[in-house]
C-alpha cells in the first residue's frame, strides 16, 4: 500500500501498529477461549526481597541483552570507524550473504539439543560421541554446499542491486567469512555439549 501510494509513511507506522494490537487481542481472545486466561494481580506478593530479586534479574537481562547485542555487531561498529560508512554497507551486505551458511547448524542444533540432553542425563557418552560425530560431518558437508552455492550465486546476487561495482568488493568478505563459518560448522554441535 506504501509503495502504491495508497498510504503514507504515518499510515504504514499505524498500520503496523495496529496489526500487532489485532495479533494481541486475538491471543488474549483465545487464550480466554482454552480457558487458560489466569491474569490476576496480587499486590501482596510483591515485598521487598521480591521486588529485588526481579529488579536484579532484570538488571541482568538488560545488560546480557546490551553485551550481546555489542558482541555480535563489534565488528560493523569496527569496520565503520576503520573504512566508512559505505565500505561497511558493503561489508554488512556481504556478511549476511555469509551467514546464510549457518542456517543448517542453528536447525540440527535445535533438533540435537534436547535429544544430546536426555544422553547427557542418562550418562551415555557412546551415544554423545555418536551424535557429535555425525553432527559434525553433516554440518560440515551442508556447510561446504551452502558456501558453494554463496560462492557461485554471489555475482547474480550482487548484479540484482543498481551498485554491483561496489557491491563486487564484498566478494573476498563472503569467501573469508564463509569459509570461517563452514569451519566453525565442522566441529559440530559442541555448543549442545556441556558435560
Amino acid at each position: 500500500l506504501l509503495f502504491k501510494g495508497f498510504i503514507g509513511l504515518t499510515g504504514l507506522k499505524w498500520s503496523l501498529v495496529g496489526i500487532y494490537a489485532i495479533i494481541g487481542v486475538s491471543l488474549g481472545l483465545y487464550l480466554r477461549f482454552l480457558g487458560e486466561w489466569h491474569i490476576r494481580f496480587n499486590p501482596t506478593i510483591l515485598k521487598v526481597p521480591l521486588l529485588k530479586e526481579m529488579a536484579n534479574y532484570a538488571l541482568f537481562g538488560i545488560l546480557g541483552s546490551i553485551g550481546s547485542i555489542i558482541a555480535f555487531r563489534i565488528d560493523t561498529i569496527m569496520i565503520t570507524s576503520l573504512i566508512g560508512a559505505l565500505d561497511s554497507g558493503v561489508y554488512n551486505i556481504a556478511n549476511y550473504i555469509a551467514n546464510v551458511i549457518e542456517i543448517p547448524f542453528g536447525a540440527v542444533v535445535v533438533i540435537l539439543t534436547p535429544i544430546l540432553a536426555g544422553a547427557l542425563a542418562r550418562n551415555a557418552k557412546q551415544e554423545i560421541e555418536d551424535y557429535y560425530k555425525k553432527g559434525s560431518i553433516n554440518l560440515m558437508v551442508l556447510g561446504l554446499l551452502f558456501y558453494l552455492l554463496a560462492v557461485t550465486c554471489m555475482d547474480d546476487l550482487f548484479r540484482i542491486t543498481a551498485r554491483y561495482d561496489q557491491l563486487i568488493k564484498g566478494k573476498e568478505v563472503v569467501w573469508c567469512l564463509g569459509l570461517s563459518k563452514v569451519i566453525a560448522m565442522s566441529f559440530g554441535i559442541s555448543v549442545s555439549i556441556r558435560v
